[in-house]
């Protein structure tokens, strides 16, 4: 079926959701019931069994599809808040095209400063990926279209 649980067409905050967990959700809702409950996610369920975790994606890591996997949030442009989930689930290996930011609000939050206090070796091109890789116990990779990390007031590219 396709839709959510309120509406005939679904968004893929909610569809990345139902396939993530089984469970369907509100629109623009993630890693939550319609109540707003916390569900497990297949990736935390796997995490939690000792296997190794990495989520791909050719969108900003976390954009509504990839969080699905990996958050818990009543709105999906909570971009700050989702990348903290992502960062706590402690995953090893993320890539995508970006990480979005809702810091408007709070412009000490840096999302490569975070990553790397979780843990994560953070590279921002193919040639740091090759010297990073070996020696990385997690890793985020975050390429721009250009190879290069970049920042603005709303987006920071990864790949």
């Amino acid at each position: 079926r396709r839709s959510d649980h309120q509406h005939p067409r679904t968004d893929s905050a909610a569809s990345a959701t139902a396939l993530a967990s089984g469970v369907k959700t509100n629109q623009k809702c993630i890693g939550l019931d319609t109540d707003g409950n916390r569900i497990e996610l297949i990736t935390e369920t796997l995490a939690a069994r000792g296997k190794k975790v990495a989520l791909v994606t050719t969108d900003a890591v976390n954009y509504a599809t990839p969080a699905g996997y990996s958050a818990h949030r009543s709105n999906r442009k909570m971009y700050d808040e989702i990348f903290s989930d992502m960062l706590e689930n402690g995953f090893e290996f993320y890539a995508g095209s970006g990480v979005n930011t809702s810091s408007k609000k709070n412009s000490n939050y840096d999302p490569l400063v975070e990553a790397g206090r979780a843990g994560y070796t953070v590279v921002g091109n193919p040639e740091e990926y090759k010297r990073a890789a070996k020696k990385a116990k997690k890793m985020a990779i975050l390429f721009s279209f250009k190879g290069n990390i970049i920042y603005n007031k709303c987006t920071m590219c990864i790949s």
